[in-house]
């Protein structure tokens, strides 16, 4: 069941529209004054890469079928990261940080990587029941 949700054809509008919303709910939080902020840890670059890391995870489900997804995502997710960073500069009681941007990556990075596993899990059951 698991598997016809998230590899169904329907399901990837899906996908994308959660990844919209994902991003747009980063881009706002990283843009808005820092007493106004949210914080889900108690840590700054653990809640960059949690972010970054739901924003690698849904992402590639939602582009699974487009060659090289993996490289893609990562690599719009650290332009979108990087250009927050300059976007900071002009915002009041913020202040660009390039270890928010490393934090970013490499959230990006793990949330792909946690993609790839759980597909990989997926189309191996799938096809061991198909054996079947």
């Amino acid at each position: 069941m698991l598997r016809a949700w998230i590899l169904s054809p329907g399901a990837r509008r899906w996908w994308i529209a959660i990844f919209i919303v994902l991003a747009a709910v980063t881009l706002v939080a990283a843009l808005l004054p820092a007493q106004r902020a949210p914080h889900a840890t108690w840590w700054d670059k653990l809640d960059h890469a949690l972010a970054f890391g739901s924003l690698g995870f849904v992402g590639l489900i939602a582009l699974r079928r487009v060659r090289w997804a993996s490289w893609w995502v990562v690599a719009g997710l650290a332009a979108l990261g990087g250009g927050i960073e300059i976007l900071q500069l002009y915002v009041p009681s913020r202040q660009a940080d390039l270890h928010d941007f490393y934090a970013d990556v490499v959230g990006a990075v793990i949330g792909v990587v946690l993609a790839l596993a759980l597909l990989r899990v997926l189309e191996r059951r799938a096809a061991a029941r198909e054996a079947d």
